[in-house]
């Protein structure tokens, strides 16, 4: 639920940080071009940090609620982690290179 009412401030960030990126992309007027058929690089990572998030929560963040509590907020750091490395890795693919 806290993700629902904007209450979780790794979530948020993470959206800040989407929109920040599309709004400079935007402006330097960066044309993106790859794609893997109907789906863009962004679209594959989402999915598959959704994924690995809820394989990780099932079987690590559930196993041991007493490491995870609600007030240490670690778990919603394993489940967002994918995500930034995932981003990081296909940011890094799709990179043209750069020219010296």
């Amino acid at each position: 639920m806290e993700i629902l009412f904007f209450i979780n401030w790794f979530f948020n960030s993470n959206l800040l940080f989407i929109l920040v990126e599309r709004i400079f992309l935007h402006l330097k007027e960066q044309p993106i071009v790859v794609s893997f058929g109907h789906f863009t690089p962004n679209m594959i990572i989402l999915h598959l940090s959704i994924i690995i998030g809820g394989i990780l929560m099932f079987f690590i963040v559930k196993n041991y609620p007493e490491t995870f509590t609600k007030d240490n907020l670690w778990g919603a750091v394993i489940i967002t982690l994918p995500f930034v490395l995932l981003k990081m890795l296909i940011d890094n693919l799709t990179a043209p290179a750069k020219k010296k």
